[in-house]
């Protein structure tokens, strides 16, 4: 059977607690102040150091999921064409889409006149105009990216598709803003998935 404590022994095993306790404080200060002298940060420190960066890391993913879900963009987690990445190998089905790296993808805010027959339901040019336009407009960017270093300077996720969103300079040149220039390109800015402006039309409106 267990012995029951007498209020002597429960009173000496309370002052030995207090005791270590005592113990573990004066330790803790001489340590904390050999770090002090060595230029190294004493235990208050180093927990309100790892307490602060853990509320920045929280604070930042907070933040980064917000921006996300407001823009309605996909986080580009696991992208083969993540930004930075250079591109080495380049298919144009028409001058704003394609494959890149064995990707496909298609340029952000631009849209270019399209290659497929008239009325064909993916692709497909809306007259013929649009899809002779279509074809010189892919020759442009064809030879434009032919012997330049394409590199992606911007990536927003993956559109309905199955196509990645990207931002691509050619020579440090962006390709919107080069074909916008040569008219194989026109602005179709978008904010996530959300158009800002009319489509182009390229069978000789807009």
């Amino acid at each position: 059977m267990l012995s029951r404590m007498t209020p002597c022994s429960i009173k000496l095993q309370s002052k030995l607690m207090g005791y270590n306790r005592n113990l573990d404080r004066q330790k803790q200060a001489i340590q904390d102040e050999q770090d002090r002298r060595a230029g190294r940060r004493t235990s208050a420190e180093r927990s309100a150091f790892w307490n602060g960066l853990g509320l920045g890391v929280v604070a930042t993913v907070l933040a980064a999921g917000l921006f996300l879900f407001l823009t309605g963009r996909k986080p580009p987690a696991n992208t083969p064409l993540a930004i930075g990445d250079v591109i080495t190998s380049t298919y144009w089905s028409d001058s704003d889409s394609g494959e890149a790296n064995g990707h496909p993808f298609r340029l952000n805010n631009g849209d270019a006149p399209e290659t497929g027959g008239v009325g064909a339901a993916i692709g497909g040019a809306k007259c013929e105009t649009e899809r002779e336009w279509g074809f010189r407009a892919k020759e442009f960017m064809v030879l434009e990216t032919k012997d330049g270093r394409q590199v992606v300077t911007g990536n927003y996720g993956q559109d309905r598709h199955g196509r990645w969103v990207l931002d691509i300079a050619d020579d440090g040149r962006d390709l919107v803003e080069l074909g916008m220039r040569s008219d194989v390109i026109r602005s179709w800015r978008h904010d996530g998935k959300k158009a800002l402006e009319p489509r182009p039309d390229w069978c000789g409106g807009n």
